[in-house]
């Protein structure tokens, strides 16, 4: 029988570990970890009364499901979100609905996806410490933590994903068969609901099942056990995709548009994808600084060598005008986080090219000195290594459905958040075997991003209240609703509200602004039943606002300190940005 505890001889087993550590003080590091992470959304503030991006969209079905006892889903978002609408009920029922309520539900959920982290980090061989700073480092990760409060589906999707990487890994590392078929029962069904929320999150128990079957492949009852999970996830799979379509089925793609796709976008797919790979390497910085003094064993000539190559990508990339750091389109950009053009109109430039190019140039080191030092692993306890082979089966699934979305131009930085705890608890997984501490280059990079995303988070989140405030100030005037765009949330919120329904998004569609209606962003092409006469925008530092109806001063956390939203008459617009997309092409001769 193959030893499924078969693991690299110089890491230590989860038990030996665990003995290493008082148990009776082994509850205060996820306590402490949890605590930092909970301060940290505290801190950022992201309650608010109009939503965060797609999720007055699940929020609608929520509200529904509250009132009517139905699934309703409104035509915007593909993910089925069972089960955070039926976690909601209850929170709703006994709080009433609000997007402040919603967000609040949330937030254990977020909790619980740091405790996991956590445990898989005590699983492969963590010591508390070490697995308290990882749960740390994807807690306070810039893209995790702009949505730990939020009813975006990317909360659940990430802790059922890790969760059925826990289960594989009890399953895997098992000593005895009853253990072995109970994790992989626990996978299935993590999966199973899982899925039922976000459907990508099938793709674990679809892979990693038939990969647990091979590695206890003697064992005759284990194999029928594998059959049968299999068995029930997809019987269960298909009935739940009867019961309940997808609400954006319009957006499959005939034969004829993926010939298409493939044709004439599949280098852009390739080069989303990779810098969302590269955004992973970027977010993992704090481990990967655990690294840093290892470097320093290594032969002058392969680091020059590095520095040299890294300075060479670097170089290329700016010339190609390829993507830089932070890599991200949505959550993680150059100038914080936004979802549509109206919202990243007059929105500061937070990260200036200088910081952008210089992380660009140390993601290009680390990951050439990743790849360099893949040459030294040996082949041999690869091999036996259960615990990569996880990771990678379950990685390299998920990216093959990232690929779809990025063909279509749907896919966001934020669908590569489940892989970023993987990236970070293998390189720290690798660090324990040296037995040293957590060095200070560690920390300092931890720091600097938990307090780069608690200021972008919270300073995206004062810019839509401010939004939201001057929208109601408009109202007061005796301004209908529906007559005000306060941006993407609001807009959306106020169309659904209306008439429980949204335009379907299909990847056809032109997401460009249509001069032809004067000054029109693309999203009101989903709102039939919103008439923007007014509009709320930000104000660039130094701007102008002569014309304008009204403005309202906010705080950010991040330069510029002082910001303004600014209502504007859509006629008036239409003149004022005409001239200023007049003048911006001018200068491009210059």
């Amino acid at each position: 029988m193959v030893d499924a505890r078969e693991t690299e001889t110089s890491a230590p087993l989860p038990e030996q570990c665990a003995s290493l550590a008082p148990k009776s003080k082994a509850w205060v590091w996820p306590t402490l970890s949890c605590a930092v992470v909970l301060a940290c959304i505290l801190l950022a503030n992201p309650f608010n009364e109009a939503g965060f991006c797609d999720d007055w969209s699940y929020g609608h079905v929520a509200m529904k499901l509250a009132q009517t006892g139905h699934m309703q889903y409104n035509g915007w978002g593909n993910p089925l979100i069972l089960f955070q609408t039926l976690w909601a009920v209850p929170w709703i029922r006994l709080f009433g609905f609000s997007f402040q309520v919603l967000a609040a539900s949330m937030v254990p959920i977020s909790l619980a996806f740091v405790l996991l982290v956590y445990a898989v980090g005590r699983q492969i061989g963590l010591l508390p410490p070490l697995a308290a700073f990882a749960s740390l480092v994807i807690g306070t990760c810039p893209l995790f933590l702009v949505l730990a409060g939020t009813f975006m589906t990317d909360t659940c999707g990430c802790f059922f994903a890790l969760l059925c990487i826990y289960t594989a890994l009890r399953s895997v590392h098992a000593e005895d068969l009853p253990a072995a078929a109970r994790w992989l029962w626990w996978l299935a069904l993590a999966g199973l609901v899982g899925g039922a929320n976000r459907q990508v999150v099938w793709v674990a128990p679809l892979t990693l099942i038939p990969y647990l079957c091979w590695v206890r492949r003697r064992d005759l009852r284990f194999r029928t056990h594998s059959a049968a999970a299999y068995a029930v996830c997809v019987g269960a799979i298909l009935i739940i995709l009867h019961f309940f379509a997808p609400p954006l089925s319009p957006m499959l793609l005939t034969h004829r548009d993926v010939t298409w796709l493939l044709q004439h976008h599949l280098g852009e797919a390739i080069t989303l994808v990779v810098s969302f790979l590269l955004m992973s390497v970027l977010l993992s910085g704090p481990a990967l600084c655990c690294l840093l003094p290892r470097l320093w064993h290594r032969q002058p000539r392969w680091v020059f060598l590095t520095l040299f190559a890294s300075s060479v990508f670097t170089l290329v990339e700016i010339i190609l005008a390829l993507p830089l750091a932070p890599y991200g389109n949505s959550m993680l950009t150059a100038r914080g986080p936004y979802m549509m053009a109206q919202d990243i109109f007059g929105k500061p430039v937070i990260l200036p090219i200088v910081i952008r190019v210089a992380l660009t140039f140390l993601v290009n080191f680390c990951t050439l000195a990743v790849l360099g030092s893949v040459r030294s692993w040996s082949g041999v306890v690869l091999r036996r290594d259960r615990t990569l082979h996880v990771f990678a089966i379950f990685s390299v699934g998920y990216l093959v459905l990232i690929l779809p979305g990025a063909l279509t131009g749907f896919s966001f930085d934020r669908h590569l958040l489940p892989l970023i705890p993987l990236l970070v608890l293998d390189t720290l997984r690798r660090f324990s075997r040296q037995g040293r501490p957590i060095p200070a280059a560690a920390w300092l990079c931890f720091v600097l991003f938990a307090s780069y995303a608690v200021a972008s988070t919270h300073d995206y989140f004062a810019s839509l209240r401010a939004r939201t405030a001057a929208a109601h100030e408009i109202e007061k005037t005796g301004i209908p609703p529906n007559h005000i765009s306060a941006g993407f949330e609001n807009d959306a919120w106020d169309q659904v509200k209306r008439s429980d329904h949204v335009r379907v998004s299909q990847y056809q569609d032109r997401f460009v602004d249509d001069s032809a209606k004067g000054f029109w962003y693309e999203f009101w092409d989903h709102t039939p039943d919103l008439h923007p006469d007014f509009v709320v925008l930000n104000l660039e530092l130094g701007g102008s606002a002569q014309g304008a109806v009204l403005t309202m001063a906010f705080h950010a956390w991040m330069p510029p300190f002082q910001r303004l939203v600014v209502v504007w008459r859509r006629k008036d617009l239409t003149s004022v940005i005409m001239a200023a997309r007049t003048a911006a092409s001018s200068l491009i001769w210059f």
